[in-house]
C-alpha cells in the first residue's frame, strides 16, 4: 500500500490527508496547523505553538474515560514535541485506599502508584491512535517527532537508567503525579510543564492550587524554575492559561 498526502484548507486549518490509494478510502488525518488557544494575562491569544519546543504534559488520570481524549492529545501536541506522563487515575486511587487501611507499606503503594502510571500509559497505548510509548527519555529532546505524543513508561524508566531520578521522589502520597512530572522535566532539562486536568484551575499560583487539592502538596516546590501551564481536556475549546511556580510568585 502506497500513500498519498493531499492538503486542503478547512476552516482555517490546513489539513494533510493520506489517502491510501489501494483502497480508495481515507487512511489517516493528521493536523498540520492547529487551532490552540494560549492564555496570559486574562486575554485569549491564539497561537499554535509552532516553535516546536519541548514541553511534558502531565495527563490527569480523571482524563481517560474522555470519549475525545485521542483527538485532543493530537491537537495539544501539533507542532510540540511532546512528552505524555499519564497520572494513575482509579488504580492510583485502589492503592491509596489500600495504603489507608494499612495493607501496604509505604514503600509498597509508593511504586504500586508508579506503576498505575505505567498501566496508564499502556491503556493510552493500546486505545488512541497517532501516539507512541517509551521506557525512558535520554538522548537530546530535540529528536522527539514534533506533533507525535510520546507517552512514557515512567515505573519501567525510574527502575532503570532513571534511578536516580527515583530517589528524589519521596515515598508519601504528598507526592503524586504532578510532582513526578516536575521532577522529570527538570531532570530531562524540559522547561514547560502543563498539567492536563479535567477542570479549569482555582489560581495562578501552584501554592494555591495545592491548598486547594488541585495538586499534590510538594508539587510548587518540586516545579520551581518550570514554565507551569493549565490545559483543561474537557473545555470546549483546548487553551493553556500560564500559572506561577513558586520562586516566580515570591
Amino acid at each position: 500500500m502506497f500513500h498519498d498526502w493531499v492538503s486542503r484548507e478547512v476552516f482555517g486549518l490546513k489539513l494533510s490527508v493520506s489517502v491510501a490509494a489501494q483502497y480508495n478510502r481515507v487512511a489517516d488525518i493528521r493536523l498540520t496547523n492547529c487551532g490552540m488557544f494560549l492564555e496570559r494575562a486574562g486575554e485569549h491569544v491564539k497561537g499554535d505553538w509552532s516553535d516546536g519546543g519541548p514541553v511534558v504534559l502531565k495527563l490527569g488520570g480523571s482524563l481517560l474515560d474522555l470519549w475525545d481524549l485521542g483527538e485532543r492529545l493530537l491537537e495539544f501536541s501539533c507542532g510540540r514535541r511532546v512528552l505524555v506522563i499519564p497520572g494513575g487515575g482509579a488504580a492510583a486511587d485502589v492503592v491509596r485506599r489500600l495504603d489507608l487501611y494499612g495493607g501496604l507499606t509505604a514503600e509498597q503503594s509508593h511504586w504500586m502508584a508508579i506503576e498505575s502510571m505505567s498501566f496508564n500509559a499502556e491503556l493510552l497505548l493500546r486505545t488512541l491512535r497517532g501516539v507512541q510509548v517509551a521506557d525512558g527519555v535520554e538522548g537530546d529532546v530535540s529528536r522527539w517527532v514534533v506533533g507525535t505524543p510520546v507517552v512514557l513508561r515512567i515505573g519501567s524508566w525510574l527502575r532503570g537508567s532513571g534511578r536516580a531520578v527515583a530517589e528524589r521522589i519521596p515515598a508519601t502520597w504528598d507526592a503524586t503525579s504532578d510532582s513526578i512530572a516536575a521532577i522529570v522535566a527538570g531532570a530531562i532539562g524540559v522547561e514547560s510543564l502543563i498539567l492536563g486536568k479535567s477542570c479549569e484551575p482555582g489560581g495562578v499560583e501552584s501554592a494555591d492550587l495545592a491548598g486547594a487539592g488541585q495538586v499534590d502538596a510538594c508539587f510548587p516546590e518540586f516545579s520551581r524554575g518550570l514554565r507551569l501551564g493549565w490545559c483543561n481536556f474537557r473545555s470546549a475549546a483546548l487553551h493553556i492559561r500560564w500559572l506561577q511556580s513558586a520562586n516566580a510568585a515570591e
